[in-house]
């Protein structure tokens, strides 16, 4: 594999259409998995590795109300009742093997912020790496493709 450099490279982004105010919407467009799994079924499979997985209680439960059980929390996010992005992201990530980075932009008081957050390194280093713009301005996922200078979008190889 050729590798990634800045002076050949960028990233485009891409768009989702129909609901990619949903984090389930956005991550089945990305992976190609719209005709096979519907969004409840990917929160269903999420919250159940969750609570299969005790690493992840701890984040689980940490914003949660004192009392409140992983149960309760697993339900929620079954029932899409809550959503805890890094928890979900970090799940799907195991889940799908696959290296998610997440670039957040936020706009605070005077100007605009970005972080950026890695979901599943402790994957095997052939995994391929997931690029997603999250604008909590617009409260919007996008798709970032890395794309040579001179190709169109269409052609990526993100996935």
């Amino acid at each position: 594999m050729n590798e990634i450099s800045a002076e050949i490279h960028k990233f485009s982004c891409g768009n989702v259409y129909g609901d990619a105010f949903s984090l389930y919407t956005f991550f089945r467009h990305l992976l190609r998995l719209s005709d096979d799994i519907s969004n409840q079924q990917l929160r269903e499979k999420v919250a159940n590795y969750i609570f299969q997985h005790e690493d992840m209680h701890y984040n689980a439960l940490c914003g949660l109300p004192n009392g409140a059980t992983i149960e309760q929390c697993c339900n929620q996010i079954k029932n899409s009742n809550m959503q805890i992005i890094d928890l979900e992201l970090q799940a799907l990530a195991m889940l799908y093997k696959k290296t998610i980075c997440l670039i957040y932009k936020r706009k605070n008081i005077k100007d605009v912020e970005v972080s950026i957050c890695l979901y599943g390194l402790n994957m095997l280093s052939d995994t391929k790496c997931v690029y997603i713009l999250y604008d909590e301005t617009k409260d919007h996922f996008n798709p970032l493709y890395v794309t040579t200078r001179h190709e169109p979008m269409e052609k990526n190889n993100n996935i």
